[in-house]
């Protein structure tokens, strides 16, 4: 990974966005596989990679940071829907 995007995920943490560098990552995939799905294998979608970063930024920045760390436990993730 670069260092500027080693920079940003552990800028994500610190803010408490994320509670851990793994829970950046597994977002970013899971955002990843579904722009590959939506756009049959093409993660681009016409953008340049510069510009797919910038959208990234973007939508990370999009997100508050909260004062408390996230309860991210499968029984937080999956309360109320019958699991």
């Amino acid at each position: 990974m670069s260092l500027e995007n080693e920079r940003f995920v552990e800028g994500l943490v610190a803010s408490g966005q994320f509670v851990s560098r793994e829970a950046v990552l597994d977002q970013a995939v899971h955002l990843l596989r579904g722009e590959l799905q939506q756009n049959g294998g093409d993660v681009s979608g016409g953008l340049t990679a510069q510009e797919w970063c910038d959208r990234f930024d973007q939508w990370a920045d999009s997100h508050k940071a909260i004062p408390r760390e996230a309860d991210d436990s499968r029984e937080s993730i999956y309360a109320g829907r019958g699991e």
